[in-house]
């Protein structure tokens, strides 16, 4: 018999601080799929970690990818193959707000950045470090690439753990430190005289007044790990990334159940005709995670009613009739969920409310 793992992971949809945070006069839905699932299945403990650090776990990766250099082969139009062994950097346009004595940090999607605002501001920091040898690679409008032939000695915070917090002692560190810091000090200065900010200040609206570097990183010179019989079912440039090095498929974040069956019917039928015995699937809804800040406390529990009809209920038929031989269900809460038809025969675990997983 064909095994078939599927992991389905939608990072935060069920965090902690979405759950304590609901108004009173509101409850979580009862979800009675999900919870279906969750009551049968084996938890498992989750270890923290970002974003990136889940992501190559869940893809069964002993270590984590760096994030610039799995990121660039994918959103870089001219990248070359000989770059693919250099040390890479993101160097992403951000706003940096003063709070006593510390900077709050805000990303670019918060503040609105333009595509030719993005170009403009690349341009004139590519002219005022040519010296340098420091030239940026226009990856989107929130996000710049810098390689490098060797390696650097430097420590960076990912962006996505500082945004909307204190930069306090989140500066680059490591023996090259030094020459980040002062980077970051005079792209301020730049920025703060460029056109594209004296606009922004005229017309009342953010400035772009600095960057956030991370990222840092080069592919280990060995590889990654082949998993030609794994497929990634997302739009997040990372994971696309991983599915590239790894030799995995790499398909568009499916809309629904439907879509992502349709589309996997047809890879396992290739994999298997190439000699796949035993598949696997990463469907992550990271376009879903991305807007969850942006809902309110309504939208978000309609969304959760939404995505247990749309997934966790066809999922669970999946299981029953032996479809899929495997489910790994990570939605934020404290443990990652796993199934197997096995599980399903536990008839003496009853349904549990949906808050008795969220504590």
């Amino acid at each position: 018999m064909m095994q078939q793992s599927v992991t389905f992971w939608i990072p935060e949809l069920l965090s902690s601080e979405r759950v304590n945070s609901l108004s009173e006069e509101l409850s979580l839905p009862e979800l009675p799929w999900l919870s279906r699932c969750l009551s049968k299945a084996d938890a498992l403990p989750i270890k923290p970690g970002s974003f990136y650090d889940q992501a190559s776990y869940l893809f069964h990766l002993s270590d984590t990818l760096p994030v610039a250099a799995t990121s660039a082969p994918i959103e870089l139009e001219n990248f070359s193959e000989i770059e693919s062994g250099y040390f890479w950097l993101k160097v992403d346009p951000v706003q940096l707000i003063a709070d006593r004595d510390t900077l709050i940090l805000i990303p670019s999607e918060d503040i609105a950045i333009s595509e030719a605002e993005s170009k403009s501001l690349m341009e004139s920091f590519n002219q005022h470090f040519a010296e340098d040898h420091v030239s940026l690679q226009y990856g989107d409008k929130g996000s710049w690439y810098l390689s490098i032939a060797q390696a650097v000695d430097v420590q960076t915070t990912s962006l996505d753990s500082l945004a909307y917090r204190r930069l306090d002692d989140a500066f680059p560190k490591g023996n090259a430190s030094s020459y980040w810091r002062k980077l970051l000090n005079e792209v301020q200065m730049l920025f703060f005289t460029h056109p594209v900010n004296k606009n922004r200040r005229e017309l009342g609206q953010p400035e772009i007044n600095s960057v956030w570097i991370w990222g840092e990183g080069k592919i280990p010179e060995a590889g990654s790990k082949e998993r030609t019989n794994a497929s990634i079912y997302s739009d997040n440039h990372y994971l696309a990334g991983i599915a590239k090095l790894t030799h995995s498929t790499c398909f568009l974040e499916p809309k629904n159940h439907q879509g992502w069956s349709s589309s996997h019917q047809l890879d396992s039928e290739e994999k298997i005709s190439n000699g796949q015995g035993s598949l696997h699937d990463l469907i992550c809804l990271s376009n879903l995670s991305k807007s969850l800040p942006n809902l309110t406390e309504q939208e978000w529990l309609d969304t959760l009613v939404e995505i247990d009809k749309a997934w966790f209920k066809p999922l669970f038929e999946d299981l029953k009739l032996g479809n899929i031989t495997s489910l790994l269900i990570d939605v934020g809460l404290p443990c990652r969920y796993h199934l197997t038809p096995k599980n399903l025969r536990r008839f003496w675990r009853l349904n549990k409310p949906m808050n008795k997983f969220t504590s």
